[in-house]
């Protein structure tokens, strides 16, 4: 079970006691090898204070690969698991930029943070106080003076400025929940609170989002290829009916997305035999149903109407791509074979369209030859096709 930190915890950790507390320990290694000499060793350290002091410890590193500069941020483990990563924050804000804004979830402040830095004026509330005491601190460690009180997200305590909101999406018992009212706050009851109010609430990426119709845009955005969740925007703040947005970590500037598109594009992109490249479109793009408006962007068509997979004679800038050298109808015995030609021993295997596990595959091929290749296996109509070929970063 994950500690549970009291307000005199967050008072202890961000005193000049706690401070001194927390660098002591921080050398500990608490891997589960150490884990019983390291908690011996907290105990000497700083006493009765160990538990919550280890606690801040292991999740600053967690949260390192999470959220900028981390290493005075106090946290809870179930606040930093559904806290948004900070470039996907910073991007939400920027779309906010100039406006007052009221994050009616603040938790532990990882999004009220990037507002505050963007809005005219903003406003973070929760009910937990241990978090809204961790959300002061770690507004004040970033820099920013957003106000921060305590509300009910369902209790509005401010007027005109924009709602946003991140309801938890697990019940008691660790299970995620897809349900409108099992989300905490309820999405209906969100939208009936704010309603005439300009609204944003983060979701999970894997939510039907039907149960919001008052939502007129459903962003996905994704984060270093993985898609990290979909954002839903009332009408006034809603500039496509769908979005995707595609975010790398260390891009230059302040974050913004590295690109997006949204079903404002053309989405002529057609269907036809391969090209010289196959492209499998970023997470995102899949999810917001956008596949055949970035295949017409780029100048790309599908294999089929019903798959993802784009292909090409140029595929397009700053993505991982894959350089056809053969295909077929596929079986395990010409795909063994098509490997023997290609003196393949290292080989990754892609699966969209068909019954088949990779790991599976790859043992019963056996592949013994000295170069390495992608294998991309799909449907082209009823057809089961099978495609070597050289996985290639193209630059951006």
């Amino acid at each position: 079970m994950p500690y549970a930190f009291s307000p005199d915890d967050v008072a202890f950790l961000a005193s000049a006691e706690g401070v001194e507390a927390i660098a002591a320990c921080d050398g500990l290694a608490l891997t589960d090898a150490s884990w019983l000499s390291d908690v011996t060793s907290a105990r000497r350290l700083v006493s009765e204070r160990y538990a919550a002091v280890l606690e801040t410890v292991l999740l600053r590193r967690k949260a390192a690969s999470k959220l900028d500069d981390p290493a005075s941020w106090l946290l809870t483990s179930d606040a930093l698991q559904q806290a948004s990563a900070s470039l996907v924050a910073r991007h939400r804000a920027e779309r906010l930029a100039g406006r007052d804004v009221h994050d009616v979830t603040c938790s532990i402040g990882a999004d009220l943070v990037e507002l505050a830095r963007t809005a005219a004026r903003c406003v973070g509330s929760d009910l937990d106080p241990a978090r809204l005491a961790m959300a002061r601190h770690n507004a004040a460690v970033a820099g920013v003076s957003p106000t921060v009180v305590r509300a009910d997200a369902l209790a509005p305590v401010t007027r005109d400025a924009v709602v946003v909101a991140d309801p938890a999406r697990r019940d008691s018992s660790g299970r995620r929940t897809w349900k409108p009212g099992d989300f905490v706050p309820a999405l209906d009851e969100l939208a009936t609170a704010y309603d005439g109010r300009d609204l944003v609430v983060k979701c999970a990426p894997g939510l039907d989002t039907s149960i919001a119709p008052w939502a007129r845009e459903v962003e996905l955005v994704s984060l270093d290829g993985q898609v990290r969740e979909s954002c839903l925007w009332s009408g006034g703040l809603a500039t496509a009916r769908r979005r995707a947005t595609v975010l790398r970590s260390g891009e230059a500037g302040t974050g913004g997305p590295q690109w997006t598109i949204t079903d404002d594009e053309p989405d002529d992109a057609g269907v036809g035999e391969p090209g010289e490249w196959l492209v499998d479109p970023d997470g995102a793009v899949v999810r917001a149903g956008l596949v055949r408006h970035y295949g017409a962007r780029h100048g790309l068509w599908q294999l089929d109407e019903r798959i993802a997979y784009l292909t090409g004679d140029e595929p397009p800038p700053g993505v991982r791509a894959f350089r056809v050298l053969e295909f077929g109808r596929y079986s395990e015995k010409e795909l063994r074979a098509m490997l023997r030609r290609h003196d393949v021993g290292r080989v990754e295997i892609l699966v969209r369209g068909l019954d088949v596990d990779p790991n599976t595959l790859r043992r019963r091929l056996k592949p013994s030859g000295s170069g390495e290749a992608s294998v991309v296996l799909t449907r082209i109509g009823r057809r089961p096709t099978a495609f070597v070929c050289k996985a290639e970063r193209v630059p951006a």
